[in-house]
């Protein structure tokens, strides 16, 4: 992850940018999830509620808030997987 800032009339906003290989493994699993969310609204409801809750714990920092979600990713990728096979 590279994280950086942009300034803009005056007023900075932070960035930070996920840099991966296209069609690595990493790119097929993160396209994989991004389908899953806008096929499933029930996934996309639990995906927000985690993100939420990890904010409401007290993490602001953008490389800890990924970490967090990522365990969501990787749980929700487990299961969509099993299911996908399992078809």
């Amino acid at each position: 992850m590279r994280v950086g800032c942009v300034e803009h009339d005056g007023r900075p906003f932070p960035i930070h940018a996920h840099i991966i290989a296209l069609d690595s493994d990493e790119h097929r699993k993160l396209v994989f999830f991004r389908e899953a969310l806008r096929a499933s609204s029930t996934l996309r409801h639990c995906y927000e509620e985690r993100k939420r809750a990890i904010l409401a714990m007290g993490i602001r920092d953008s490389v800890e808030y990924c970490k967090a979600k990522g365990a969501f990713i990787t749980d929700a990728l487990k299961e969509l997987q099993s299911a996908d096979s399992a078809d």
